[in-house]
């Protein structure tokens, strides 16, 4: 998200800042297209894309916007596709969905980047079945000052492909890509919905459907007693030709028209209150439609433009952790209860299993991985501070694209690669907030 208003028009600076409007940062921003390699030459810059990220990791006092780097470049028999890396995904789908493709891994949003995608290794709801979206991609051309323009994959310059997957864009500047896609025959989603009581219900359920492709749950963080960590559990897998009825049997598919968030919300809409009342009407009246499109399914919260302006001027954190599978059931319960404890409340919170990793510095670890939404303030930054402290001692660790406040020891904690990749990078000229944060350069 960019303000409107240049705070400096011989600079161009601006204040910028992503998905969770924290924290708001003065930069000088450059088209991708402009002279930037020679004004900033021997300067430090991130590049950024469509700013989905939540917190500060496309966040520098230069920024090299890429969301004009887009276009598809080809789609092969084989369903791999050639992308520009400020390519997003809603028009990835667009373009292969009527041809029988889709995304192997999506996040929960389609107004992604393919380059941001892949400097955070996105995640999705097969994570557990397939792994992160690095896992199918094919080759990456990356600009370095130093060799220019270079092909990776992980057969090839495979050290820098395995940094640059996760590498939070601190490797260089992705130009484009070439992905795997996943060959589908509808556009809609066989769904399953189940009800849990309690959290220990809510987990047996993922552990019994652990081959189903996708799976997610809503839980309610708020609920105690014999209610405690109740949720639903959402499961997935592409509906076939005989699932739907000859009408709906089309892939051509367009976005859905959208509801919009028109302004910031008072800061004092979202509470305790109102998101206990959120999580109980939730859980009563959710739909339990056995038959889902793509849309809804994988990107529910698309519907709602500006949707984060919800969370007030202030912004929000969006908290990811992963807690490794050994610590099970007890390791989310106590997280949980400490949040209570804490008296910070979460609009939102998802809950997924997450399969094993794959190294370097990506995120997922297998385990139990909770995402939760908290309005910005001091209280709520030194609450979480102890949550992480929590997590870490499980042997977890916190999601960077999302990260907006976590101090640094945590980093080392969490991500014991943190050495060897601050060293490969130290030499480059990409730093962004979050690199200077957490102490990574």
């Amino acid at each position: 998200m960019v303000a409107s208003e240049f705070l400096d028009p011989v600079l161009r600076a601006m204040l910028v800042s992503n998905w969770g409007n924290y924290p708001k940062v003065e930069a000088e921003v450059k088209a991708s297209s402009e002279s930037w390699k020679r004004d900033w030459k021997d300067m430090e810059f991130i590049a950024r894309g469509l700013g989905r990220s939540y917190g500060d990791a496309s966040l520098f006092k230069r920024i090299l916007n890429m969301d004009s780097e887009e276009g598809i470049m080809d789609l092969s028999e084989e369903g791999i596709i050639h992308v520009r890396s400020g390519t997003s995904l809603l028009e990835i789908i667009q373009y292969s969905l009527p041809k029988g493709y889709f995304l192997p891994v999506t996040p929960g949003t389609k107004y992604v980047t393919v380059g941001g995608m892949i400097a955070a290794d996105v995640h999705g709801k097969n994570h557990h079945i397939d792994g992160t979206i690095s896992n199918f991609v094919e080759e990456i051309e990356i600009w370095t000052p130093e060799k220019g323009v270079v092909l990776c994959s992980a057969d090839e310059n495979s050290e820098l492909f395995n940094w640059t997957c996760g590498g939070m864009g601190l490797t260089g500047i992705i130009m484009s890509a070439k992905i795997r896609l996943k060959r589908i025959r509808t556009k809609w989603i066989k769904q399953q919905v189940l009800k849990s009581r309690s959290l220990n219900q809510l987990l047996d359920l993922f552990e019994s459907h652990e081959n189903s492709t996708y799976s997610v749950a809503w839980l309610d963080s708020l609920a105690s007693g014999s209610n405690f960590g109740r949720g639903i559990l959402y499961l997935g897998e592409h509906a076939s030709e005989d699932h739907v009825a000859e009408k709906m049997r089309g892939l051509n598919w367009s976005p859905r028209k959208k509801l919009n968030v028109p302004f910031h919300a008072p800061s004092f809409l979202l509470n305790s209150f109102s998101n206990r009342v959120f999580n109980q009407l939730y859980y009563s009246f959710s739909s339990e439609r056995s038959l889902v499109d793509l849309d809804s399914f994988f990107y529910p919260l698309d519907k709602i433009l500006n949707w984060n302006r919800a969370y007030g001027k202030r912004g929000f954190f969006q908290y990811q952790f992963v807690i490794p599978s050994q610590s099970g059931v007890q390791g989310v319960e106590r997280v949980l209860r400490k949040l209570q404890k804490e008296g910070i409340s979460s609009f939102l919170t998802v809950l997924k299993k997450l399969g094993r990793g794959r190294g370097y510095m990506s995120f997922p670890i297998e385990g139990y991985t909770l995402a939760l939404d908290f309005p910005v303030s001091q209280s709520a930054k030194r609450k979480l501070n102890n949550v992480d402290k929590m997590v870490h001692e499980m042997g977890g660790r916190v999601y960077l694209a999302k990260d907006a406040r976590m101090e640094a020891d945590y980093l080392r904690v969490g991500y014991p690669e943190h050495v060897a990749f601050s060293s490969f990078i130290q030499h480059l000229p990409f730093n962004s907030n979050l690199a200077q944060r957490l102490k990574i350069k």
